[in-house]
Parts: C-alpha cells; structure tokens; sequence
C-alpha cells in the first residue's frame, strides 16, 4: 500500500469514527433530498410550460388585437 492509500484510510475510518448518524438515517436523508430535487424539477418543468403556453396566447391576443385595430382603422378610413 502507498501512502496516499494509507492516509485516504485512515481519513475514511476517522470519518466513521466520527460519524455523527448511522448509515441508515443518512442514505434516507439523501432519498429524501432525491425527491425534493425531483419535486423541484418537475415543479420547474411545469413552470415553463405553463410561461410557453401563456406566451404564445398572449401572441395570438396581441395579434389579433392588432388586426382589430388596423380592420377598425380601415373600416373608419373607407368611410370618410
């Protein structure tokens, strides 16, 4: 064994040593911080569908509102 091997076990069994829960309670913390990443990117997910489906209404609103303006426009031009 080499020295670094040496030290990197002697850190791993300080760092047992000095563990402050067990294995199991840890490896639920981390299922645990899994789903609030995952409930995140969904959460996000959803968000910019939802900011991708209200843009592209308020396009056709602002289209159609444009088209409005310009049919009254002419509809007021063509009568003088």
């Amino acid at each position: 064994m080499s020295d670094a091997d040496n030290i990197a076990d002697l850190v791993v069994k300080k760092l047992r040593a000095d563990r402050l829960i067990d294995t199991e309670t840890h490896r639920k913390h981390h299922e645990y911080i899994d789903v609030l990443i995952s409930e995140s990117r969904r959460r996000s997910a959803r968000r910019e569908q939802w900011i991708r489906a209200i843009g592209g209404y308020a396009a056709i609103a602002a289209i159609g509102a444009f088209f409005f303006a310009l049919w009254e426009f002419a509809k007021s031009e063509l009568r003088k």
